[in-house]
């Protein structure tokens, strides 16, 4: 009898343990189901089967299958394009298999958050990551994880203008995957090569390497969304040399592959390039049908840089067909998104936090309500026994709280009386500098129109600098309707606004010049003078511009430096090598920037060493 008892436990316990291990492979099964359904785009299933997976790791406390859950969840959202999700939860997976002090996966997480952060446009911290990811790496010889982190610091340095840098990273990245026959990454560092000489402008090269990267595709027989954006890195460069035939027949093949793949936002895209090419051919008709179609398929996908660009050729197009309406309707479009664009950009770290402390705050509600029972409840009567014991203290001070409310209830009406009028007061400024804005606005519009139609080069310069200086003018009165502050000004944001503004004008955005900015964030100053600092800054930069930054200035390089002692200090110096052709002569630049110095009460200084240097102290 006790044998056969004996027996039945051993059973009953070999059946258990087979049981708890059944529901472990269960666990890492479903991960691994959930990716096959990732390679397949089906994102909502894919998270549905990862979420029950990690239920079950977390149910049999495997820390080290919840952080591969963790990573796989980081990694469907980034297949779906929202960086900042990703970004939460390869963090929440590097914390897990630091605890274990598991040095087998978490390189590969660095490497993950690495990405995501380049993805969002935070490149130090990506640089951070990708650097400590390769360190492992490169000590366990992961080449394909290796490869993967090189090509991540090339696109972020490429991204950054640093071409050589960018190359060196391709390059190492190109030669490790032809040491493993990665035939779809040899691809990829193909094309990225052939971006950087594209971008360099050395066309002949940029299309050796992008055509050797169609050309490893074809070997691998693959074609997605890399082989789609080859070609139409291919197209931009035929496109760019007026090379229009050759440039339409790979256009044409990019949105083949795109729309076969439904993939949404290369679609959006390709319409766009082939709107833009029709626009650079002349054929308008078309060049709005196919703009506008991109316009509809990118807002579907919230790919408003795509939308953005075809705001802008949409009102070229309009203003060269004398439909001035139309064209002053995408002008203001363009502008909004932009704006709004903008904003974004500013707030994507600001998200990042509080998705982060939102799913933190949610973990810790999820853990108080498994607290034991009975702790609880004698929690709650220690805080009942404190709340009797304030009741009883509460009583003793009811005199003096029925004297002092009469008090407080004529100071709050008081108070509440000056708030609604403070409010209302900022409601009338706010509209005010929103009109001061739409009338400048009105006049740039005026201007550009009129520019289409005049042909003497003179009176377009002129009519060009007049637009800027009113752009500097626009920028502070919108700058203050959109602030808390109505009466000052923080001119950091303000200063490199205006500069990138002249930026975009004289079409400099390539021309690779370097600009170094030192401003003190805390400088605020009144409104009038903020209008005399823009217009100081819009007339020596445009000096430079126009003047310091020609062929002959292999690196042009721009500092601008706003300081503050017991005065404010304004800086503006270039590197230019003929300044003794480019100072300001009698104009009326010159004169303006005189009578600007007279209004902020201050004094000029100008310096022609290694450059011009102007300093304005007020």
């Amino acid at each position: 009898m006790r044998l056969t008892l004996f027996a039945c436990l051993l059973l009953f316990f070999h059946n258990f343990a087979a049981g708890q291990n059944s529901i472990i492979t269960d666990a890492k099964s479903l991960s691994d189901s959930a990716i096959k359904l990732l390679g397949n785009n089906e994102y909502d299933s894919a998270l549905s089967i990862i979420n029950k997976a990690i239920a079950i790791s977390q149910k049999n406390n495997d820390s080290l299958q919840t952080a591969k859950c963790l990573n796989n969840i980081g990694l469907i959202y980034s297949s779906k394009g929202d960086p900042v999700k990703s970004l939460f939860y390869y963090e929440q997976s590097l914390k897990l298999l630091r605890q274990l002090n598991n040095k087998e996966d978490f390189p590969t997480a660095l490497l993950n958050i690495g990405i995501s952060y380049k993805e969002q446009g935070i490149y130090d911290r990506a640089l951070k990551n990708l650097f400590e990811a390769v360190a492992f790496f490169e000590l366990r010889g992961e080449a394909k994880k290796l490869s993967s982190a090189y090509n991540a610091i090339g696109n972020i340095n490429r991204i950054e203008g640093n071409y050589n840098w960018a190359l060196e990273y391709h390059t190492k990245a190109l030669k490790l995957r032809q040491s493993i026959n990665y035939t779809q990454g040899v691809a990829a560092s193909l094309s990225s090569i052939g971006v950087v000489y594209k971008e360099l402008g050395k066309y002949d090269s940029a299309l050796f390497y992008l055509g050797k990267s169609l050309a490893s595709i074809e070997v691998g027989k693959t074609r997605d969304d890399h082989y789609a954006n080859t070609l139409s890195h291919i197209a931009e460069i035929y496109e760019i040399e007026e090379s229009y035939p050759n440039a339409k027949k790979y256009f044409d093949s990019a949105y083949a592959i795109r729309k076969k793949n439904d993939s949404k936002k290369g679609i959006a895209y390709s319409l766009f390039e082939l709107g833009r090419l029709y626009y650079s051919t002349n054929e308008h008709t078309k060049a709005e049908t196919y703009l506008l179609r991109s316009i509809d398929e990118a807002n579907n996908v919230k790919a408003f840089d795509i939308v953005l660009n075809a705001y802008e050729i949409l009102r070229k197009l309009y203003k060269s067909k004398k439909n001035y309406i139309k064209a002053i309707l995408y002008d203001d479009l363009f502008i909004k998104l932009n704006m709004q664009l903008l904003g974004e950009e500013k707030q994507k770290s600001l998200t990042q936090m509080q998705i982060k402390y939102e799913t933190e705050k949610k973990q810790e509600e999820i853990d108080n309500l498994n607290q034991d029972k009975q702790t609880r409840e004698a929690i709650l009567q220690a805080k009942e026994a404190q709340l009797e014991s304030k009741r009883v203290h509460n009583q003793n001070l009811v005199i003096v709280i029925v004297s002092l409310t009469l008090i407080l209830t004529l100071v709050l009406v008081l108070f509440v009386l000056r708030l609604r009028y403070a409010k209302k007061l900022d409601i009338v400024m706010r509209e005010l500098h929103h009109r001061v804005k739409n009338n400048f606005q009105v006049l740039l519009s005026l201007f550009n129109l009129q520019l289409e139609d005049i042909n003497d080069e003179e009176a377009k310069k002129v009519i060009a600098s007049n637009s800027n200086r009113i752009t500097a003018m626009m920028l502070i009165h919108r700058k203050l309707y959109f602030d808390k502050e109505i009466t000052t000004v923080k001119v950091a944001d303000y200063i490199q606004n205006i500069v990138e503004n002249l930026l975009v004008v004289y079409g400099l955005k390539k021309r690779g010049i370097e600009i170094k900015y030192t401003i003190d964030d805390k400088i605020k100053i009144s409104v009038d003078n903020a209008i005399s600092l823009g217009l100081l800054v819009n007339e020596l930069v445009t000096n430079s511009f126009k003047y310091a930054f020609d062929d002959r200035n292999k690196k042009p390089l721009l500092f601008i430096e706003l300081t503050k002692n017991k005065n404010n200090i304004l800086l503006v110096q270039d590197n230019c090598t003929n300044s003794t052709e480019v100072i300001f002569k009698n104009s009326f630049g010159l004169k303006l920037v005189n009578t600007q110095v007279k209004l902020l009460k201050g004094n000029l200084q100008r310096t022609t060493d290694n450059g011009i240097k102007y300093t304005i102290v007020f």
